[in-house]
């Protein structure tokens, strides 16, 4: 199918690529791509949450210096930083298999 405005296509094997105004849509083999010039959504939220692992991994090592200038110990809440870059990872995860490429 095809107006003006743009395109859509679907293969005998089930792929679907939508072009629209400057982004497009790709439905293949288990895994979806959106996006446009800017991007892959997908793509950075995968980057996004790369940088909350690094986030959350660094809160867990986290020391300050004490009033006496010597380091105190990691956090008492750094259960707390692990349960949620666990949470991040499997989230990481998931995306990583529907992601799929324009």
């Amino acid at each position: 199918m095809t107006n003006p405005a743009g395109s859509m296509a679907m293969s005998e094997a089930g792929d679907m690529v939508m072009d629209g105004s400057k982004g497009q849509m790709r439905l293949n083999q288990g895994r979806a791509a959106i996006g446009g010039p800017g991007g892959e959504l997908f793509a950075e939220i995968d980057k996004l949450l790369d940088a909350l692992i690094q986030l959350g991994s660094a809160l867990i090592a986290e020391t300050h210096t004490g009033n006496l200038g010597y380091t105190t110990s990691p956090p008492l809440n750094s259960a707390s930083y692990s349960a949620f870059v666990t949470t991040v990872q499997a989230i990481k995860t998931i995306i990583t298999l529907i992601k799929g490429s324009l």
